[in-house]
């Protein structure tokens, strides 16, 4: 793009290239097409059905990460030797996790870009819930729960607005509502784990 220098007392040369700009800017908007437009044009296929399936399981993985601590807090309490106080805060700090990765990696998903963040995002999630299982004692598996809910709190919101990118928006709420029994199908794992 080329740019002209115009001096200040020019100020008709000024507007007239502005109403050129404005004129070039309204033969390109004739070519554009709305966002919503384009994903109802591309159609629904084997993409947003693999789609369904991978956030699907990363919401499934989600859910596994918060309900496990509730499973978990009966044998934790023997081990640990868990007060009361100690059971809440085993139950609490995934939340608060949550709430910290929650801004974090949303924030980092509108900026970087939302694929990226949720892989980080569920890595973190995996490797901290991976080291959490080996923690000996309540101060480091407090920390790494926590940790852990650092990245869930990263992957439940970015993979929601990521998978509801690429849904057409007549079916956008249904297919919402079935990324969502995938939360369900985590809480039976869960359950029959145990």
């Amino acid at each position: 793009m080329e740019v002209e220098y115009v001096v200040e007392d020019d100020y008709e040369n000024v507007r007239l290239l502005a109403d050129e700009d404005l004129d070039l800017r309204q033969e390109n908007d004739e070519d554009r097409v709305d966002y919503e437009d384009a994903i109802e044009a591309t159609g629904y296929g084997r993409f947003h059905y693999l789609l369904l399936l991978i956030c699907g399981w990363a919401n499934a993985a989600d859910a596994v990460e918060i309900i496990c601590v509730s499973f978990l807090l009966p044998s934790a309490e023997c081990d640990l030797n868990l007060s009361s106080q100690d059971k809440g805060w085993l139950s609490a700090i995934v939340f608060v996790g949550m709430m910290v990765g929650g801004y974090l990696w949303g924030s980092l998903g509108d900026a970087l870009g939302r694929r990226g963040v949720l892989m980080a995002a569920m890595f973190v999630n995996a490797l901290f819930g991976a080291i959490s299982s080996l923690s000996q004692d309540f101060g480091t598996f407090l920390t790494f729960r926590f940790l852990s809910g650092v990245g869930v709190g990263g992957s439940i919101p970015v993979v929601w607005s990521y998978f509801a990118e690429f849904q057409p928006k007549r079916i956008r709420g249904n297919l919402l509502s079935c990324l969502a029994a995938f939360w369900m199908l985590g809480n039976m794992v869960v359950a029959g784990t145990n």
